[in-house]
């Protein structure tokens, strides 16, 4: 079952439905149900605040910079393939305000854009339209 959007125009935010909000509770730890076992990382609390500490610990290896790509100033359109909590896409998206910050998480700023796709399957975007294409400790698989 393909996951649904589902909008509340009470709030500012979309749901999902279908397998893509679904979960497995294995020895104490919540995985996702989509596509199950091939992702074979937690998705809980724990496994969240251990993305996010490997995102500052790779700020502090960079001494802050999000990357080291020569994009230039003003790149258009960022793509975060693996985004886990989106504090990358975030952050990019706080340093560059007039891109286009393609991710996937919960919080949305303006800018960015979170999408539900499976980077081993063919991408929805045309790699000429992308300036810097993020995959930071992408799991393995």
């Amino acid at each position: 079952m393909a996951p649904v959007l589902i909008w509340d125009s009470s709030s500012e935010y979309l749901s999902l439905t279908g397998e893509a909000n679904e979960y497995v509770f294995e020895n104490g730890r919540r995985y996702h149900g989509y596509k199950p076992g091939r992702y074979m990382l937690p998705n809980d609390e724990n496994e969240m605040d251990r993305e996010d500490m490997k995102h500052h610990i790779s700020m502090l290896i960079t001494k802050g910079r999000l990357h080291l790509a020569p994009i230039g100033p003003d790149p258009e359109v960022i793509l975060d393939i693996g985004t886990g909590t989106g504090i990358w896409a975030i952050d990019t998206a706080d340093l560059y305000p007039n891109a286009k910050i393609i991710a996937t998480d919960l919080r949305v700023p303006p800018n960015l854009t979170f999408e539900i796709d499976d980077a081993e399957e063919d991408w929805l975007f045309d790699p000429q339209c992308i300036d810097l294409v993020h995959a930071r400790y992408p799991p393995p698989s």
